[in-house]
């Protein structure tokens, strides 16, 4: 695991990739080179917050050090330096397409956090002329900007990303920043603000990206439509939302009504572009169906043993970070479940808490990617005894087999002796400083029962450094 300081020098001289229809569309426009305007220029290159971010950098580069203005711009940018410079500059720009070949899933991770920045853009700057702001550009930009530190990870470190996606959506709980200092040792948003200090981009853009200032109107408008990007993402039904809607409602002072126009207008603007970035847009989703929605399907990827190995040392390395404060213990488990799901290949985990007051192990986090077994029919009460519940006073852990172990049958609840009873499984005990606390059980779900000695062995180390893990993160 890196520290920020080391990811800031990584990332500091990276050449930035950008979309294959941006580098498309500035092939074209060279070609009529002696009468493209920095404004022509600007409109390509505001749809892509890579090339947008590539062309500050640029500028920033080339100015004097006692340049007494900053120029916030990207059509100020061009037209401080040239059309011809321009071009020269990015003749042959490196396609986010090529540099993501070998990584499809990864790729379509990029392309959506790119499509959400395109869609708060537009929000941006729709909501920021509402209120008659001065240069709604700004604003535009430091929306379009505000999760480049997501797009740069996508880009660098595929496989640590891809975690990162699979454990906040398998968590809804969970907060983001809470994974990503438990994944990568710090905070995107740290990591965006320092790399934005690196490449000396314009103050003013770095204030608006900071939502540590959220108490300016401008700076709202920027976090309130990145917001509603990314919670209207996959639907218009995340509980979120209505926060979003009221905060933007505050800063222009209009109805709700008029606001949810406005809103669905820049949805619709952002999707007539959506072929340049490949992934369904937030309008695919309109009307706004109301309901409980299905939850994301999972992914299933065909990893290697070198790379499960790669994997689960990743993870182990994760849980024994020792990070403490709120929602680290959360981001821990959810790092665990990662890890027993993706290298160990496990499709049903099921971890149960002893709720002090009624006495009874109840789930507390559950990934059944595959029926046939409800949360709820695994509880049990403390003390009756059941194999859980022996395991759990122990903290002994159990590799269940019906050939070999199928005597302790009989220990098995009598309402899962049948559907449990023929089939393997890993179960373990947690403690939590020094008292049974917890009991954490996988299987195979409706894959065929590959479970092994080695599995069984990353299972039981996976679960003691959870164990520890939660100790420290309680404490």
């Amino acid at each position: 695991m890196q520290g920020l300081a080391n990811w800031v020098s990584r990332l500091g001289g990276y050449r930035i990739p950008i979309l294959a229809a941006t580098a498309g569309r500035l092939k074209q426009l060279r070609a009529d080179e002696d009468r493209v305007t920095a404004r022509d220029l600007a409109a390509a290159v505001l749809r892509d917050p890579l090339m947008t971010l590539s062309v500050l950098r640029f500028s920033q580069s080339r100015l004097r050090a006692r340049q007494p203005i900053e120029i916030t711009t990207v059509e100020h940018a061009i037209m401080m330096h040239g059309v011809g410079p321009f071009f020269r500059q990015f003749d042959q720009p490196l396609v986010l397409e090529d540099v993501l070949a070998q990584h499809p899933e990864a790729l379509t991770g990029a392309r959506a956090v790119i499509s959400r920045a395109y869609q708060a853009a537009l929000t941006a700057r729709h909501f920021s002329a509402l209120r008659h702001d001065m240069e709604t550009e700004e604003v535009t930009i430091a929306a379009l900007l505000h999760d480049l530190s997501e797009m740069l990870m996508w880009c660098t470190i595929p496989e640590v990303t891809l975690q990162l996606e699979r454990m906040l959506a398998c968590h809804p709980g969970l907060r983001s920043a809470a994974a990503q200092r438990v994944v990568l040792g710090f905070s995107l948003a740290e990591l965006q603000l320092a790399l934005a200090h690196q490449w000396r981009l314009p103050q003013l853009l770095q204030r608006l990206m900071d939502d540590a200032h959220s108490d300016h109107a401008r700076v709202q408008t920027v976090r309130y439509s990145v917001a509603l990007a990314r919670h209207s993402a996959h639907g218009w039904h995340d509980a979120a939302l209505p926060d979003d809607y009221k905060g933007l409602e505050k800063v222009v002072g209009l109805p709700p009504d008029q606001v949810r126009r406005a809103l669905r207008q820049c949805v619709l603007q952002a999707a007539r572009n959506w072929r340049a970035y490949g992934v369904q847009p937030a309008a695919s989703w309109i009307p706004m169906l109301p309901g409980t929605w299905p939850a994301q399907a999972s992914r299933h990827v065909v990893r290697s043993d070198i790379a499960r190995e790669a994997m689960l040392v990743r993870c182990l390395d994760q849980l024994g970070s020792g990070h403490t404060g709120e929602g680290m213990a959360r981001a821990f488990v959810a790092v665990a479940f990662y890890a027993l799901e993706h290298a160990l290949g496990l499709r049903r985990i099921w971890m149960g808490l002893c709720n002090p007051r009624t006495r009874r192990v109840e789930p507390a986090h559950v990934l059944m990617l595959d029926g046939g077994l409800l949360p709820g029919e695994l509880s049990f009460e403390a003390g009756d005894g059941t194999m859980f519940d022996r395991l759990r006073e122990k903290s002994q852990a159990l590799w269940y087999r019906p050939d070999q172990t199928g005597k302790l049958k009989s220990l098995l609840p009598p309402s899962l002796r049948d559907r449990l009873g023929e089939r393997s499984f890993y179960a373990m005990g947690l403690h939590g400083n020094g008292l049974p606390d917890a009991i954490l059980f996988a299987d195979t779900g409706a894959a065929s029962d590959a479970l092994d000695e080695t599995g069984y062995n990353a299972f039981k180390t996976i679960a003691l450094s959870l164990s520890r893990a939660l100790q420290k993160a309680r404490s």
